[in-house]
C-alpha cells in the first residue's frame, strides 16, 4: 500500500511539474496578457488569484476525468495488483472530499510558482514579454525537466530491478525436480496412512502415474521446526532449531535430491525407520562444525515437544543431500533433516507423465473413495504451489512497471510540450542561422542541448536514489542480484535515449523550418 500510494504521488508530482513547466515556457506569451492586464488596473492579487483559478480548474478537470477513468480501469487494476475494490468505495463521501481536496491543492501548488511571477513583473516588462529581472529565463524550466525526469528515471531504474529480481529468483535452480508433480493433501487421515502401501500400489497401475511418494511437508509448504540436541563427543550439548521433514523411503528419488555423502534410506534395513536421519549441507556443515563429511556417524537427540506423542530419541546420520529450497528465494536455506515416519504423513506427491494431468486426478479419487470414501481431498501442482509465493512480488513488479511506464509518458509529453514553446521562442534565432549557413543537424543540436543536459543531469541524480531503495527492497531476498553499473548505465542511455527522441520531432521541425517563415513568425 505505502508503494502504491508513493507511485500515486510520484506520478502526481510529474503531472504538476508538467503544468509549472509548460506555464513557465510560456512566460513570454502570456507576459504581455498580464501586461495589458495591469495596463487596465488589474493588481498583483487579481492576477495571481486569476492564474492559479486557471490551475486549479485544470486540477479539478483532470480529478474529474481521473475519478471516471478510476470507475472505468478499476476492474484492470484489480486483475493487475491482486486486489478487489469496488466503485462504491470512490463514492464515499469521505474518499469524495479527500479526492477533491488533494486535486485543488495540487493544482495551488502547480499555479503558485507562475502566477507569483506574473504578479511581480512591471507593467513595461511585461508589455514587452520580458521576464521579471530577478528571474533566470532558462533555470526555472531547467530544475523542473531535471526533477521531472529525475523522478521518471528513478522509476525506470526500480522497474528494471523487480524485473531482473523475479526472473532470478523464477529461474534459480531449486535443488530437487518440480515438474509435473501434483500434491494431494489428505490432512494426515490414520485410516490413509495405514493404507498407503496398497493406495501406491492401485496408483501406480495407472498408465500417467509414474511415481508415487507420502510426506509430512512438501516445499513450498509452510514448515515445521523441530529441537535436537548435537551430542559431540567431549563437548557440551548443543539445542538447535531445524526444518523436520517426515518422508518415505521413495521422497528423496523421487524429488530428484542429490546424494552428497552416506546412504540412502533401505526399506530392509528395520533400524533405518527408528533411528536413522539423513541431513542437507548446510545442517551437515553445522554438526561437522564446518566439515560436511565429519556429520556423517554423528547422533543426535530429538525433542518432540510440539509432536502427537511427546517422545524423544537417539538418531544417527546416515547420509547428506545437496541444499534444496523449502521456501521461496527471501528465505535461507536452513538445517533441514529427513526421517521415515509413517504415522505423520499428510500429503501425497504423485508423479505425472507429459500430458496425463487430466487423468491422474480423477484415478487418485477414485482409489482414495475405496478407502476412505467421505474424505474431501484437495490437490495441485508442485509448480503452481511455489510459484505462489512469489505472487505478492509479481503484482508489486507489474504495477511498478505499469506505473513507471506512465510516469515517462507523462514526462516525455511534458518535455516535448517545452520543446515546442522553447524552439517557438527562439524562431528568430533559427531563421538568422539558417540564413547565415547553419545546417540542420547543428540547429537540432542547439535546440536540443540545454533540455538534454537538464535530463541528462535529473537523471544521473536519480540513480543514486533508486540505488538506495532498491537495495533495501532487495534485502527482502536471501538470494538477490547484484546492484552492478552496467544494470545502471543501461537505464541512463535508455533513458536518454528516449528524452531525444521526444525532443528530435519539434526541433527537427524547427530547424527544417524556411528562413523566412522563421523570420516572418511563421513555424
Amino acid at each position: 500500500v505505502y508503494a502504491f500510494t508513493l507511485l500515486g504521488l510520484f506520478i502526481l508530482l510529474i503531472s504538476g511539474l508538467n503544468v509549472i513547466n509548460l506555464t513557465v515556457a510560456q512566460l513570454t506569451e502570456r507576459m504581455r496578457e498580464a501586461g495589458v492586464r495591469k495596463a487596465l488596473g488589474a493588481s498583483g492579487k487579481h492576477l495571481i488569484l486569476q492564474f492559479m483559478s486557471e490551475s486549479v480548474l485544470l486540477a479539478l478537470g483532470g480529478a474529474v476525468l481521473g475519478f471516471v477513468g478510476a470507475a472505468i480501469l478499476m476492474p484492470g487494476f484489480n486483475e493487475l495488483a491482486g486486489a478487489q475494490l469496488t466503485t462504491t468505495l470512490l463514492l464515499q463521501p469521505q474518499v469524495v472530499l479527500l479526492f477533491f481536496g488533494f486535486s485543488v491543492s495540487i493544482g495551488v501548488l502547480a499555479g503558485l510558482y507562475p502566477a507569483l511571477l506574473f504578479a511581480q513583473s512591471s507593467v513595461t516588462r511585461a508589455l514587452r514579454g520580458s521576464l521579471p529581472s530577478r528571474t533566470p529565463r532558462r533555470s526555472g524550466y531547467r530544475g523542473l525537466v531535471m526533477l521531472q525526469f529525475g523522478l521518471a528515471t528513478a522509476l525506470m531504474t526500480c522497474t528494471a530491478v523487480v524485473y531482473l529480481q523475479l526472473q532470478h529468483v523464477q529461474d534459480v535452480d531449486l535443488g530437487f525436480d518440480s515438474a509435473e508433480t501434483l500434491i494431494v493433501d489428505y490432512q494426515g487421515v490414520g485410516e490413509v496412512n495405514r493404507s498407503l502401501d496398497a493406495i501406491k500400489e492401485a496408483l501406480l497401475q495407472h498408465p500417467t502415474i509414474q511415481g508415487i511418494s507420502a510426506s509430512r511437508l512438501v516445499p513450498g509448504e509452510h514448515v515445521r521446526r523441530t529441537s535436537v540436541n548435537i551430542q559431540h563427543q567431549y563437548a557440551e550439548s548443543d539445542v538447535r532449531q531445524v526444518v523436520d521433514y517426515r518422508v518415505d523411503y521413495a521422497f528423496i528419488t523421487q524429488y530428484g535430491l542429490t546424494l552428497s555423502g552416506g546412504r540412502l534410506f533401505d526399506v530392509q534395513r528395520r533400524t533405518d525407520a527408528v533411528n536413522a536421519i539423513i541431513v542437507n549441507e548446510t545442517m551437515a556443515q553445522m554438526l561437522g562444525r564446518g566439515d560436511a563429511r565429519a556429520a556423517l556417524g554423528e547422533t543426535i537427540e530429538i525433542y518432540e515437544i510440539d509432536g502427537p506423542t511427546g517422545s524423544t530419541g537417539i538418531v544417527e546420520v546416515i547420509g547428506i543431500v545437496r541444499d534444496f529450497h523449502v521456501t521461496s528465494m527471501h528465505d535461507v536455506v536452513e538445517p533441514l533433516m529427513l526421517r521415515i515416519d509413517p504415522e505423520a504423513y499428510r500429503f501425497l506427491s504423485v508423479r505425472i507423465g507429459v500430458g496425463g494431468a487430466r487423468h491422474a486426478m480423477p484415478e487418485v479419487k477414485r482409489v482414495f473413495a475405496q478407502v476412505v470414501p467421505d474424505l474431501a481431498l484437495t490437490h495441485r501442482f508442485l509448480d503452481d504451489q511455489f510459484d505462489a509465493q512469489y505472487q505478492s512480488d509479481v503484482r508489486f513488479g507489474r504495477t511498478f512497471a505499469a506505473s513507471a511506464t506512465l510516469a515517462l509518458f507523462l514526462a516525455c509529453l511534458g518535455l516535448n510540450g517545452i520543446t515546442a514553446s522553447v524552439t517557438l521562442r527562439r524562431r528568430r534565432e533559427v531563421g538568422i542561422r539558417k540564413t547565415f549557413g547553419a545546417s540542420p543537424s547543428g540547429l537540432i543540436a542547439l535546440l536540443s542541448r540545454d533540455l538534454l543536459l537538464s535530463v541528462a543531469v535529473g537523471l544521473f541524480a536519480a540513480l543514486p536514489v533508486a540505488y538506495v531503495i532498491m537495495r533495501q527492497w532487495l534485502a527482502e531476498f536471501a538470494y538477490r542480484i547484484n546492484l552492478g553499473p552496467e544494470l545502471f548505465a543501461t537505464v541512463a542511455v535508455s533513458a536518454l535515449v528516449i528524452a531525444g527522441l521526444t525532443l528530435s520531432y519539434q526541433t527537427a521541425r524547427a530547424a527544417l523550418v524556411d528562413p523566412v517563415r522563421a523570420l516572418g513568425h511563421r513555424m
